[in-house]
């Protein structure tokens, strides 16, 4: 990289224990290392959120990322249902990896926390491995009562970077509560 500086209207709190990240790698395989930021917004109770950015060095532009939970909603879609009283709950994950996995909650299908359908997002980390850019999403129900996490690899895309290979796997302490598995 050269030694100019360039300027972007980002902010994000002073978190002591949370610094940024920066990593440098060709995650859009163009040939070119782009500079990839990583911020920490915050983290509390059933929270953890980081904000990123992917900067084109060459033209000091950044490309178009959508966050975790915005790149999978068109991918992911869910339902939860009463079923003799027990909350079943369906995520089905569509695109170049499809799958469903179908799981059943004993004795909550009238708990009123829940909704029809599964939350993405409140707890998301990016990461740079081996040169891809790579995100976890959590899938919730109820009140941030997270079940299980969304993984999946960015590629290059027609505008900006999109994601593949998205992959559901519940947490290991609700695994007893898959049902239905569909690859």
């Amino acid at each position: 990289m050269n030694s100019n500086k360039h300027t972007f209207n980002w902010e994000a709190p002073r978190l002591l224990g949370y610094t940024p990240e920066i990593h440098y790698a060709d995650i859009d395989q163009d040939g070119q290392e782009e500079v990839v930021i990583i911020l920490w917004l915050g983290t509390g109770t059933g929270m953890s959120m980081q904000e990123l950015h992917v900067i084109k060095p060459d033209q000091w532009k950044e490309m178009n990322v959508p966050s975790a939970d915005k790149a999978v909603s068109a991918f992911v879609t869910s339902k939860i249902s009463n079923e003799k009283g027990d909350a079943l709950i369906q995520i089905q994950v569509k695109g170049s990896t499809p799958s469903m996995v179908t799981m059943r909650y004993p004795d909550r299908g009238e708990d009123g926390n829940l909704g029809e359908k599964a939350g993405i997002g409140a707890v998301t980390y990016y990461m740079v491995e081996e040169g891809k850019l790579k995100a976890e999403t959590n899938v919730y129900i109820g009140f941030l009562e997270s079940i299980g996490t969304l993984t999946f690899t960015y590629k290059s895309g027609n505008d900006g970077m999109e994601p593949e290979s998205i992959r559901f796997a519940p947490h290991e302490e609700y695994a007893s509560y898959v049902v239905g598995k569909q690859l």
